[in-house]
């Protein structure tokens, strides 16, 4: 350790060159908050400055550690007051009521007597009752130790109250010493507080008291070093793993940054503003690897990494590299920098030189600089509040010759109106949290979700599928998080096999053996490691269900068999098939064979319902009495006999609905709950019950209706038609209209999600999704499944496992609107079959509006969205709330696919002459219907 060799001087001459900042600090205090300016007063010097009293309020091992080594080499003495290991002190302190009440007992005044000097450190809201103190009416109750707030990230960190800690900060601010570990904490504390003290800016020395355990071997030295992604929930691991960079993942228990300087290499993106590691990292010469501050920016906008401080630091603006230290100048020659993952990939692959400016040799030599700054930073403070420094070994030291770096105060931003004193406070902080959000979500809310998320590349999704799951605190053991790069390409010869099975000739038998014999291949590799999927890995599930759908065709015993393409594969691959595909069955669908259904495996799902057709509702309470209204509507004018069950979840449905609706001849009520381990928890709401309740129902064949449709036709017509998808198919879907000012999803994650652009489908290709002409495709009002079939039950089982409430929350619903409340399942039912390649056909033409009442706007009709089928029958009138009269004059048909309808109010509407669409009157009949339900509708109504 280099000795200060510099002449000794008496206390009176380095205190005299100090007075500028004193004055500078209390021309502040007494000029901002001359109401609080007594309390100053209460600070009592060190009684003997050569052994003051000093301790650091603190519970962080890395800050103590570097503040240990500051005091140890100004000839300080230090003890350590480890706040959340004090019973009277601990995680209560933060909250208001406990800090004052420790401050009422005379708890702080105590504490503060025995030490002169208080340095608080890492977690701020720990020391509350500290501040607190400042504030109270009797001044015997304040502390009168010199507090010094050292900020290192978290000065608000786990505080429920903010607006009161807030103040707190607000008036106490001129009473304490602050300083900064890093360049952020200034702007942020002014940015939430509006206060605006001086603060001397002292980075951590990058001194570590973690001991190497043993030297890494020489194997080791050869790789990149990334972190347990537990810790920082980045998807490091999975992306190092693709871009076949050798690498070892750490746990937090590596060795410090003395083991970490002998990897090749350490790569990390930012989840903070900066950490004690990478001060650490620096000056034991770790050659460390950091994204550029326009990539970091990419990453942040992708939801890379949970980077906590992303509202804060988005609100500085676009200048990082002032605010954040892994992009300050000052740390620079330290680091390497990369733009994208492919030029991270160059820079370290197999022979290049990652340490080609040799930061392991000279870090060290080039971080003294930095140490010696903070040190010499650390003095003058100290002399400062009346304590004599000795730095290393000198008696005293002659600071004149010293860099001197006075405490600096930010602005505050122009958008906010500092407070004139504390009675106008709220009122300040209220105006500035609106204007906060407002820039939030105008910035970088609006650029995440308009623009940045829909560039998603196949390595951004892969990676957040894998990040997603990491986020679960503690990530389960045995769990599938992504497929193994080798089974990369394995969906061509799935897709392929599947539309081999399905009758294609699109290759040969000894292709296909090829095909399945990968596909086995994997599915052992899977069931033999893991137990459990994670719900957003999407890959896995495309993959895994497509190999359980194939197993199940060749396993299934019923008509299937006389197949020819089947038979071949039976005979070959049945034994072998056997044995793992209801292991794999468990991993994808782990909620369906435990599940109280009359059945034990997939091949025995086509037979094990005892009714050949009917119809199925799911409600909850507000849904009683559309549901009743259809029912009456099916048996009294449709002529419709088919049994009825009507599902629901738990209570959401009352006893009381309920029995009145058993009391309908046809009609059984049944709750999805206990007929699925974990349903509450995993589908929470009804809209997204629909899959499991058509799979429930006792019906092969399932006509589904939501609560709000009015059937023109009967259900058996729409599965009975000769021309239907039904026949052909054996699923119902319906075409839906375009909502005005819908923006198009990019289709980036559909090609993602089943395993290229060029896998999708014929019936795919042509949705309007696909061609980027809306969002939404799908009307999920009306659906049909038959479950005797196999396509039609897989892509039923696909559809299940997206409504899921897990899976939705991955990158699903940032491409599908699943998570949109009413309708948010409509796109999951063909892409269920998508996935499946199941084939499929949307049925249905064009669409209307029924005029019921008066326009609303000048040239706007506006009714019920009326439906018909590609021969031109109306099939039926989606009521919405059922907020108007059924019956009308005219209906207002839409022939352009392209054409929007608005959903506004209770009702759809069209500008007719502005849009130049067809007019026609309404069939007479259709009309007597429409009036018949209303007259049902309303009798319903008044008999309760």
């Amino acid at each position: 350790m280099p000795v200060c060799r510099i002449r000794c001087r008496s206390h009176l001459a380095w205190s005299a060159a100090l007075s500028a900042v004193s004055f500078l600090l209390l021309a502040w205090q007494a000029t901002v908050w001359p109401a609080q300016a007594e309390s100053r007063s209460v600070i009592k010097p060190p009684t003997d400055p050569m052994r003051p009293r000093i301790v650091y309020w603190n519970h962080h091992q890395g800050t103590a550690a570097n503040v240990g080594y500051v005091m140890a080499h100004l000839n300080l003495s230090l003890s350590t007051f480890a706040v959340t290991s004090d019973h009277r002190v601990g995680y209560q302190a933060k909250e208001k009521a406990g800090a004052e009440k420790l401050v009422a007992s005379g708890w702080v005044r105590d504490f503060c007597s025995q030490h002169d000097v208080i340095i608080i450190g890492d977690t701020l809201p720990f020391a509350r009752p500290l501040l607190e103190s400042l504030l109270a009416a009797n001044t015997s109750f304040r502390c009168h130790a010199t507090i010094i707030i050292e900020l290192t990230q978290r000065f608000d960190w786990g505080i429920s109250d903010t607006d009161a800690f807030y103040k707190t900060i607000f008036a106490t601010a001129p009473f304490v010493h602050w300083v900064q570990n890093n360049p952020f904490e200034a702007r942020n504390l002014a940015d939430q507080t509006f206060a605006t003290p001086p603060f001397r800016f002292l980075r951590p020395v990058g001194h570590s008291t973690v001991l190497a355990l043993n030297p890494i071997s020489d194997h080791d030295a050869t790789l990149v070093a990334v972190f347990s992604d537990g810790k920082d929930w980045s998807p490091l691991r999975y992306i190092m793993e693709h871009l076949r960079i050798p690498h070892k993942v750490l746990t937090r228990k590596y060795g410090g940054p003395r083991a970490l300087a002998h990897y090749r290499a350490s790569i990390e993106i930012p989840y903070q503003v900066s950490t004690m590691k990478i001060y650490e990292n620096c000056a034991a010469g770790v050659v460390q690897y950091w994204p550029t501050p326009d990539f970091f920016k990419e990453l942040a906008l992708k939801d890379y990494m949970w980077f906590l401080a992303t509202k804060e630091v988005w609100r500085t603006g676009p200048d990082l590299e002032r605010y954040m230290d892994y992009f300050h100048s000052d740390l620079e020659p330290f680091v390497y920098r990369f733009g994208s993952w492919q030029e991270l990939a160059d820079l370290l692959k197999e022979g290049a030189d990652a340490d080609p400016r040799r930061v392991r040799e000279n870090g060290p030599k080039m971080w003294e600089e930095i140490r010696m700054r903070s040190l010499f930073g650390w003095a003058w403070l100290l002399m400062e509040v009346g304590v004599e420094v000795r730095l290393d070994g000198n008696h005293s030291v002659d600071f004149q010759g010293l860099p001197k770096e006075p405490p600096q105060s930010v602005s505050l931003m122009k958008q906010m109106k500092a407070p004139v004193d504390v009675d106008e406070y709220e009122i300040a902080l209220t105006e500035a949290k609106v204007w906060k959000e407002k820039l939030w979500q105008d910035g970088f809310e609006k650029q995440r979700h308009e623009y940045t998320r829909l560039q998603l590349s196949s390595l951004d999704l892969g990676s957040q599928q894998y990040r997603r799951y990491m986020y679960e605190d503690p990530p389960a053991p045995k769990t599938l998080v992504d497929m193994e790069p080798k089974f990369d390409g394995m969906d061509n010869g799935l897709v392929a096999t599947l539309d081999w099975i399905n009758g294609k000739e699109n290759a040969d038998q000894s292709t296909i053996v090829k095909y399945v014999e990968s596909m086995l291949e994997m599915m052992e590799s899977v069931t033999s490691q893991f137990t459990s999927m994670s719900p957003t890995c999407y890959r896995c599930f495309a993959m895994l269900s497509r190999s359980i759908k194939i197993a199940d065709s060749i396993l299934h015993n019923n008509h299937y068999h006389s197949v020819k393409n089947v038979s071949y594969l039976i005979n070959r691959f049945s034994t072998r098939l056997q044995s793992v595909a209801s292991n794999a069955t468990q991993i994808v669908y782990p909620w369906l064979l435990p599940s109280k259904l009359p059945f034990n495996s997939l091949q025995e799902i086509p037979s094990a319902f005892n009714q050949s057709r009917g119809i199925v509702l799911v409600i909850q309470d507000d849904g009683f009495a559309r549901a009743r209204s259809i029912i009456h509507h099916l048996r009294q004018q449709l002529k419709c006999n088919l049994p009825i069950e009507v599902f629901h979840d738990g209570d959401k449905l009352g006893i009381i609905q309920r029995q009145a609706l058993m009391r309908l001849k046809g009609v059984d009520v049944r709750d999805l709950q206990p007929i699925f381990p974990g349903y509450k928890e995993d589908i929470d709401s009804t809209e997204h019950s629909k899959p499991f309740a058509i799979l429930s129902a006792s019906f092969q064949q399932v006509f589904y209706i939501h609560q709000d449709q009015v059937l023109l036709q009967s259900p058996e017509t729409f599965l009975d038609h000769p021309n239907s998808t039904f026949k052909t198919y054996g699923m119902l879907l319906l075409q839906g209209p375009i909502a005005t000012n819908e923006k198009p999803y990019s289709t980036s994650w559909l090609h993602w999600f089943i395993g290229g652009y060029h896998l999708l489908s014929t019936a795919a290709v042509q949705t309007r999704y696909a061609r980027n002409l809306t969002r939404h495709e799908l009307d999920a009002s009306i659906l049909a499944f038959d479950k005797s079939r196999l396509n039609a039950l897989h892509a039923l089982l696909a559809a299940c496992h997206l409504n899921r409430r897990h899976v939705r929350d991955g990158t699903l619903a940032w491409f599908t609107d699943a998570n949109a409340g009413a309708a948010a399942d409509r796109e999951l039912w063909w892409m269920g079959a998508e996935v499946e390649r199941t084939p499929f056909e949307f049925w249905g033409g064009s669409f209307g509006v029924l005029h019921a009442m008066a326009s609303v706007g000048e040239g706007f009709a506006c009714g019920g969205l009326v439906f018909r089928d590609r021969e031109g029958n109306l099939t039926h009138v989606n009521a919405k709330e059922w907020g108007h009269k059924l019956r009308g004059k005219s209906i207002y048909w839409v022939m352009d696919e392209t054409l929007e309808i608005q959903a506004g109010g209770v009702d759809w509407c069209i500008d007719p002459l502005a849009r130049g669409v067809n007019v026609s009157v309404v069939d007479p009949l259709v009309s007597l219907k429409l009036e018949m339900f209303d007259k049902v509708d309303q009798d319903l109504k008044a008999s309760g």
